[in-house]
């Protein structure tokens, strides 16, 4: 309602509230971000979890993301392009081979139509295929990781996550992360012929096709989560992010988790293939991890990696330095930096001085070019001609 004071009128105009700040930054945002949190409290078990999500689908490369009025046309729906199959250029001209890089390397080529198509048997099989590149997409959300095996008489590459699933005996496993997964088919003169659908496998909450739009198979769906869990026995919570590329066999993941249970406290950060663990108990500490580093205030660190440790000095407990720069009191020191080390009956100075209280015991060696030998010391090698130095 627009009231105002006076006898001319002005011409309607939106309340400023109603008006976003920046419009044409709003109408560039080639983000979307899809959040939720869920706290769950089971009595019967005794069990709390609270899960907080974020999902981001970001097209980096000539592509848009869903528009919000189309998400709800894309539910339990591929989308499909038709390419016209004289439009490419086949390597070592062997029209067999259709890959999505095929696809990636020619991007100015664009497809003759776009349509989305049901996941059901009737609505893959309605697909042209004479004389067609024919690419689908689809993304499908599962509540958790787990491993999905398809049936499938299709001819063309599958990807899941931007990694290439090859056909094995008439059918494909694939591992579905926690969250949206990106599921592409190319195929040359193939349609995309499955013995189930996705969107009603059990562990699917959700199949959507307009969720983003790859036009350049540039989409990257980035999965954040953090998680709560806390029962009678255990409290364990856990941090994750992962992120794939469409198109690419590229998978950036990270995880972080703490268990607490009476006995022990564990920690796991992992990252791609490597990861590090600590575990503490009331008898024990132990770690595994590739590189075990400690940071000392001075800034130099002690590190431990591959069985070898690397550090400037090592010292016993209950060294005590001498009064003079050679031998200690109690203990030993070792500079490894200089290569000096201190002992209270052996020294060894930064030059290669070497010093030694007590005896020397040898049955063999030379010392300055003397020889030991069971005679004694020898300086010559033949008998008329050596000095003998003996008891």
């Amino acid at each position: 309602m627009q009231m105002e004071r006076g006898t001319i009128l002005s011409d309607w105009r939106p309340h400023p509230d109603d008006v976003p700040e920046d419009v044409s930054q709003i109408l560039s945002s080639h983000t979307e971000q899809i959040a939720s949190t869920a706290l769950t409290v089971n009595q019967q078990t005794q069990q709390i979890q609270q899960r907080v999500t974020n999902t981001t689908f970001t097209t980096t490369i000539n592509g848009i993301n869903g528009e919000i009025d189309k998400i709800s046309e894309g539910v339990n729906k591929w989308l499909v392009e038709e390419y016209n199959r004289s439009d490419f250029t086949f390597p070592g001209n062997n029209t067999s081979l259709s890959t999505i890089e095929l696809l990636t390397d020619n991007p100015d080529v664009k497809p003759l139509k776009s349509y989305t198509i049901e996941d059901t048997s009737s609505g893959r099989s309605g697909v042209t295929q004479s004389s067609r590149i024919l690419y689908y997409v689809g993304y499908a959300k599962f509540s958790a990781a787990s491993s999905l095996t398809i049936s499938t008489t299709s001819t063309g590459k599958f990807y899941v996550n931007g990694t290439l699933v090859s056909p094995v005996n008439s059918s494909i496993t694939v591992s579905m992360i926690e969250g949206w997964n990106i599921i592409e088919y190319v195929g040359n003169q193939s349609r995309m012929n499955l013995g189930s659908n996705i969107s009603e496998d059990s562990g699917c909450t959700s199949f959507n096709c307009m969720i983003a739009v790859p036009q350049a198979r540039a989409v990257r769906v980035r999965n954040q989560f953090s998680e709560l869990k806390v029962d009678v026995n255990s409290i364990v919570s856990a941090v994750g992010d992962v992120t794939t590329y469409s198109g690419t066999d590229t998978l950036i993941s990270r995880m972080s988790t703490v268990e607490q249970t009476a006995s022990k406290i564990s920690w796991v950060v992992a990252s791609g293939s490597s990861s590090s663990s600590i575990t503490l108990t009331s008898s024990m500490l132990s770690a595994m991890t590739d590189q075990f580093v400690v940071k000392n205030l001075d800034g130099t660190s002690t590190v431990i990696s591959g069985g070898k440790i690397t550090t400037d000095l090592l010292k016993s407990s209950n060294y005590v330095a001498g009064s003079g720069s050679t031998y200690s009191n109690t203990g030993t020191f070792f500079d490894l930096s200089n290569g000096a080390i201190h002992s209270k009956n052996f020294a060894v100075t930064s030059s290669g001085a070497a010093y030694i209280k007590g005896e020397i015991v040898a049955s063999s060696g030379s010392i300055g070019g003397i020889a030991i030998s069971t005679y004694g010391l020898e300086m010559a090698s033949t008998y008329a001609n050596r000095l003998v130095l003996s008891r």
